[in-house]
């Protein structure tokens, strides 16, 4: 998801982005299937809805949950006035995903990510309100990060003369 932002944003070349994007896919195809075969005699499933949940609830608890890790990560990792932020910024972003899975996990499985719910869907060939965990994050993400972007972080800088500039 943040590779995503970085490539919309110019932060990342397209390349490298595409790269990046493509092995997270494989690697999540790839551990869905050996999960699959090691639990051979279990159905494995994809990610779901609980009863009483519309696909409309989902997609805002997955807007909701995506915004708030994506707008965490650019507060305590990315964003340059941040200070020492960043020395709490893996232990940040680790309680905002566990709360996002303890508060959404019980209804629609707090994906978070597309790749992550694409490789169990794949390999239990289950795409029932699959849109939903691509849809979700992707509004999310891209909302938390277009906000934290133009929002709070001051991209203004003074161009550096050719006599300031140390060889």
């Amino acid at each position: 998801m943040l590779q995503l932002i970085g490539i919309i944003e110019h932060d990342i070349p397209l390349q490298q982005g595409e790269d990046v994007i493509s092995c997270k896919f494989a690697k999540g195809n790839a551990f869905s299937a050996k999960e699959c075969y090691l639990a051979s005699a279990e159905t494995t499933g994809a990610f779901a809805l609980s009863s009483g949940v519309t696909v409309w609830n989902a997609l805002v608890f997955e807007i909701v949950m995506t915004f708030g890790l994506v707008y965490t990560v650019y507060a305590t990792a990315i964003d340059p006035k941040k200070g020492s932020l960043e020395t709490i910024a893996p232990i940040a972003i680790g309680f905002i995903v566990g709360a996002n899975i303890l508060v959404g996990g019980a209804f629609d499985g707090a994906s978070m990510n597309p790749a992550v719910s694409f490789g169990p869907a794949l390999v239990s060939w289950d795409w029932t309100n699959h849109w939903v965990y691509w849809a979700g994050p992707l509004i999310g993400g891209g909302l938390a990060g277009l906000i934290y972007e133009f929002i709070f972080i001051d991209r203004s800088h003074e161009q550096l003369t050719s006599s300031s500039i140390d060889y």
